[in-house]
């Protein structure tokens, strides 16, 4: 019986559902009561948790309680659709069609129909429906969108663009139809239409309020989201903002008569007590601050407070040991000062001695490696250029060449620092004293490449900040010159307009971006000598919102309450001298949120991002509205602080959700977080690649193996300019019993649940069947130069082959025999871990195998292990190559009666990723006389957690073997969803098949995917022809299941994968796109990729 025949009974139910709504179609409506509303507006925000299953029970029992309710039965069939298990989609579309039967008019059941059918591959049946919803409501973008798909789909692609054109229309902010409709164009003949839907499309990929349409729940159009009953409510209007001023009266903090020239404010807590702290530096004596409960007191006994001559100063944790660091610009160098318990200065760090100093910098992490590196500007050199110090991550940091070969060598007056193309790196902005600013976009591999935009820069410009008021996704320069005159550019395209004229004199001026009233959305102040100033852009205009006049020297804003918002800490010259003085906040503002982002997450035991999170962009939602900031200095003055952020929340009393993305390029959301507080978000240490994983139908359930072509990853990097050699096959034996036959086949699924994407080119499952007595493996494991390379062919050995070790010990001398003798999930610890790079070991492992028995000299030994390895990423293996500090996978020595260790194999491999087994032979490696071999020793550095080894003497297969290579019968592409992952004890990664979300924090790789539907084809030959998954999809499979072997025999079932995959990791070679896709060696590819090319249609991008 087919996979199809099997979904009957997934949907019988509804069938007979379905009669009944007709049936009863005439009866008249019974009125629904307060419980039954209240229980559907639960389901309907269940819909929106995407707790698709526990919503279709809500919809079934109000559906039979009140079947002649269409809006309850189109509620059913929209969680059906979503809920995506077998026979989903058919049972939705029944459900649809009955309330067709008694209501032709209906336009939601009528779209879910359409929409089932698109899904289900019938196109032809799909169209009529789609085309009457997008006729009925041209104002519906996705019910435009998905007609205009499917009648491209059917060859009328004149039509379609049409309808393409309507949706962009209804809706300017559906990338999806940019898309689509440039491809049309460009098939036309029309190059430049094409040309510029693909610019839009690429202008919106940044925008938070730009969205997909896909087959995903709220993805789908609003006629594709279950509805509530009862009166519609009257949307609330927006809060209006509360009265008062922004700031209160300047209060006195301290007399400050000593005071340096050039000073300069900043903020860090230096203490750690959760309260921000003053420091104030300049040419002359610095002076610090401690922060208390009603202010600040001084704290001369600070040993920042005994330094002078620091014209700049940043605060973060530099080596991301958990302690604060600062680093200062003085006039005898540059300072590294740890602010944990030792309040050491480390001025002899190597690359910081020799330094030239600096006049100002910036920390961030220019190659997002994990670390933070040090932007300097001017310093002893008259000529004020710059020097990039990469930080290796060892105590030690190195100039960057690279960096100097790509800016002016003189005029830097400014640097900015921001993701300017929405690529996920880090990009740099110069200012120079009369050219225009230059761009440097982030290549990656510590290249840069510059672009001079084409602005006319004022040339008597002041100062300069970035920030996105608009919450677009990308961020806009703003200027202010010395005529008072303030200035907008994007530094996309590089267009200047004046935004109005400030009252304050802005001669020797500042700026900065920050929320002051709690709106979400940020206001830029200007200060001087003259005074501060705080404005609001509306549009192309100025609005003055606060203003203060006095001779400010120095100003820091300084978040003291949370909920508050930010104060204003300010040096200002008075009749009766320097004075210290805070503007509190006022009483004209709505609560706010603080967030302080952080690399470090006290459950892990690696990171990949700073621990200060410095990089991290923010995007918050609360209602309708988005504000987006980031964690990067946004005030020209010189130095750096650190603090938390603050975003106003309009008033609401939550933020909806908050997308972290971090400097690593990974992203995090984080739900529901309460206004009024300080939050404390550390990166969660996710999985997001690893390569597509296994499931199985076990008799009841599909149940989790482990994941499948490690060995095929494409462009992952192991030092610049070297890349792992992709190995395009992999034979993975599955555990006994793992998989069991369902009406006589073989159910497997291979799915994405991570930021990645597979090419599947042929799958194939081998069964063996052996008598009693014997046992098998696979010549399988990654292979890292060291030893034969494996072949994936079966090794066979009989109970008796199996070689009993006298002890096994780890490098202490411990007995570990016990730990190793099982395949049991509970394995040996590998030992403390490097906490700077994820999946190595502060030290290498050992294990020596003592010999019970000696080997025979004609013997075919193997070494056979079982485990899993925590796999690190490209960026790890960049930051570890800086440090110098090296991954080793498992080497192998030997020692020989009466004599000392020898390798025999150098670094042969290791457990190609998820739990597995492995092999090595050893008859090689050993000699002709292995008889006299003593003892063996594995030895590495790789967080690998062995569960099983074993010394076996393989033999040839038995003669009653019985084995068979089968084809797959029958392959879906689906959207399934993100399986729910857990880490068991000792890292063991699990998915649950049966908890899946529809959303998880991954994005697609930019490309064209397998369509929905069958892609049986694609994974029959060996010919390039790949079906192509990614994030949230999978390809089900059925293979024939041959007849049960003899009682007491062994079935052993062997996956065959050919293909490849890929992550997004900022350093993997081409991971932000699908294309170009790979070629295997070998093979003559022209008739697969034809047949490619029909299939891979579904064009996907980002979230």
């Amino acid at each position: 019986m087919s996979v199809m025949g099997r979904w009957a009974g997934a949907f019988r139910w509804t069938l007979m559902l379905s009669l009944t709504l007709f049936l009863l179609g005439c009866r008249p409506a019974a009125e629904i009561d307060v419980s039954a509303i209240a229980d559907n507006n639960r389901a309907v925000g269940l819909m929106g948790q995407y707790r698709n299953e526990e919503a279709r029970q809500i919809f079934a029992e109000l559906v039979e309680r009140y079947p002649e309710q269409q809006t309850l039965a189109t509620n059913l069939a929209i969680a059906l659709l979503n809920r995506q298990t077998e026979g989903d989609e058919e049972a939705a579309l029944q459900v649809a069609r009955g309330v067709l039967q008694r209501a032709p008019d209906h336009l939601p059941a009528r779209y879910v129909a359409g929409l089932a059918e698109l899904y289900l591959g019938r196109v032809e049946q799909a169209l009529p429906e789609l085309l009457v919803v997008s006729d009925a409501d041209p104002s519906d973008s996705h019910a435009a969108y998905f007609a205009a798909q499917s009648l491209a789909q059917t060859g009328r692609e004149a039509e379609a663009l049409q309808r393409y054109q309507q949706a962009i229309e209804a809706d300017p902010y559906l990338r999806s139809a940019y898309y689509a409709a440039a491809l049309l164009q460009r098939k036309a003949g029309e190059a430049e239409a094409a040309k510029t839907l693909l610019a839009d499309y690429q202008r919106l990929a940044a925008n938070p309020r730009a969205h997909l349409a896909e087959f995903r729940y709220t993805r789908m159009g609003r006629k594709a989201e279950a509805r509530v009953l009862g009166a519609a409510q009257a949307e609330s209007q927006a809060p209006r903002l509360p009265e008062g001023e922004l700031f209160a009266a300047a209060e006195r903090v301290a007399e400050v008569n000593d005071a340096p020239s050039n000073p300069v404010l900043n903020t860090a807590d230096l203490d750690q007590d959760g309260r921000q702290d003053l420091l104030l530096f300049g040419v002359g004596k610095s002076r610090v601050w401690r922060g208390v409960a009603d202010g600040f007191q001084a704290w001369d006994e600070h040993p920042l407070a005994a330094l002078d001559q620091v014209r700049a100063a940043g605060f973060a944790d530099l080596d991301n040991d958990g302690q604060l660091d600062a680093v200062l610009c003085t006039e005898h160098g540059l300072q590294w000062w740890r602010l944990g318990a030792t309040q050491e200065s480390l001025q002899t760090a190597a690359g910081l001695d020799e330094a030239a100093g600096c006049d100002d910098l910036n920390l961030l992490d220019a190659d997002h490696d994990g670390d933070l590196d040090l932007l300097l500007r001017g310093g002893s050199s008259a000529n004020h250029g710059s020097t990039l110090l990469n930080n290796n991550l060892n105590g030690s940091f190195r100039a960057l060449d690279e960096f100097a070969d790509v800016v002016p060598s003189t005029g830097h007056r400014q640097w900015l620092t921001a993701d300017v193309d929405a690529d996920r790196d880090l990009d740099l902005l110069v200012l120079g004293e009369q050219a225009p600013p230059l761009l440097l976009r982030n290549d990656r591999l510590w290249a840069w490449q510059a672009v001079e935009l084409p602005v006319q820069w004022p040339g008597n410009w002041q100062a300069a900040t970035l920030a996105d008021l608009d919450a677009t996704g990308l961020p806009s320069l703003y200027a202010v010159d010395d005529q008072s005159r303030l200035w907008q550019a994007t530094p996309g395209n590089g267009q200047l307009s004046e935004l109005g004229k400030l009252e304050l004199s802005t001669a020797n001026a500042h700026l900065l971006a920050q929320d002051f009233d709690g709106d979400g959305r940020a206001e830029l102040l200007v200060w001087s000598g003259a005074g501060i100033e705080v404005l609001s852009v509306e549009g192309e205009a100025l609005r003055p919102r606060w203003r203060y006049a006095g001779s400010v020297k120095a100003l820091q804003p300084v978040l003291q309450a949370p909920a508050a918002g930010p104060a204003l800490l300010a040096l200002v010259e008075q009749e009766q001298g320097l004075a210290l003085l805070r503007f509190a906040p006022g009483s004209g503002r709505f609560p706010f949120i603080a967030l302080q982002p952080s690399g470090r997450s006290h459950e892990a035991d690696g990171m990949r991002s700073n621990v200060s999170g410095i990089g991290t962009q923010v995007r918050l939602r609360y209602g309708g509205q988005w504000s987006i900031v980031d964690s990067l200095d946004r005030h020209s003055s010189v130095g750096q602080s650190l603090q938390p952020l603050s975003i106003g929340l309009g008033g609401a009393r939550l933020a909806d959700f908050i997308e972290f993305g971090w400097s690593d390029g990974v992203m995090q959301t984080e739900l529901a977080l309460a206004a009024g507080e300080l939050h404390v978000v550390a990166e969660q240490q996710r999985q997001l690649a690893s390569c597509p994983v296994l499931f199985a139908w076990n008799g009841q359930r599909y149940e989790f193996i482990s994941d499948l072509l490690g060995v095929g990853g494409i462009g992952f990097l192991l030092s610049p300019g070297q890349y792992a050699e992709s190995r395009p096959w992999e034979f993975f034996q599955l555990p006994p019993g793992s998989a069991q036959a369902r009406e006589g086949q073989y159910l497997l699924k291979i799915a994405e649940p991570m930021e990645e994407v597979a090419y599947l080119d042929q799958v194939r499952l081998h069964v063996y069947d052996l008598p009693p007595g014997w046992q098998m493996t696979l010549d399988e494991r990654m292979h890292t130069g060291g030893g034969p390379a494996p072949t994936g062919a079966p090794i066979f050995f009989t109970d008796a082959g199996l070689i009993p070790t006298a002890g096994m010990r780890d490098r202490f001398g411990q007995d570990i025999g016990p730990m190793l003798a099982h395949n049991d999930a509970l394995p040996l610890d590998p030992g403390a871990l490097d906490p700077r790079f994820l999946g190595r070991l502060a030290e290498p492992m050992s294990i020596e195998l003592e010999l019970g028995q000696a080997f025979g000299d004609g013997d075919d030994l193997w070494l056979l292990g079982d485990g899993w390895v925590e796999y690190p990423y490209s960026q790890t293996l960049f930051a570890a190559w800086q440090a110098g500090a090296s991954y080793q996978s498992f080497s192998l020595d030997a020692q020989r009666q009466g004599s000392d260790w020898h390798p025999v194999y150098e670094q042969f491999g290791y457990p190609a990723g998820m739990p597995r087994g492995f092999a090595l032979p050893l008859t090689e490696g050993l000699g002709a006389d292995q008889a006299q071999v003593r003892r063996l020793r594995l030895r590495g550095n790789l967080e690998v957690y062995l569960d099983r080894l074993r010394l076996v003497r393989a033999s040839a297969p038995p003669a009653e073997l019985r084995q068979q290579a089968i084809s797959v019968k029958q392959a879906q592409v689906r959207r399934v969803g993100y399986p729910r992952r857990s880490s068991l004890p000792f890292k063991r990664p699990h998915f649950d098949y049966q908890q899946r979300s529809p959303f998880w924090d991954t994005r697609y790789p930019e490309g064209h995917y397998t369509a929905f539907g069958d892609a049986t084809e694609l994974v029959l030959d060996l010919d390039d022809g790949f079906a192509i998954i990614g994030p949230g999809d999978e390809i089900q499979l059925a293979f024939d299941a041959p007849e049960s072997p003899p009682a007491g025999w062994q079935r052993v079932l062997v996956l065959e994968v050919r293909g490849y995959a890929k992550d997004m990791d900022l350093y993997t070679r081409g991971g932000e796109r699908v294309e170009p896709l790979p070629i295997t060696a070998g093979l003559n590819s022209a008739a697969g990729r034809d047949l490619a090319r029909a299939h891979n249609t579904r064009f996907q991008q980002g979230r």
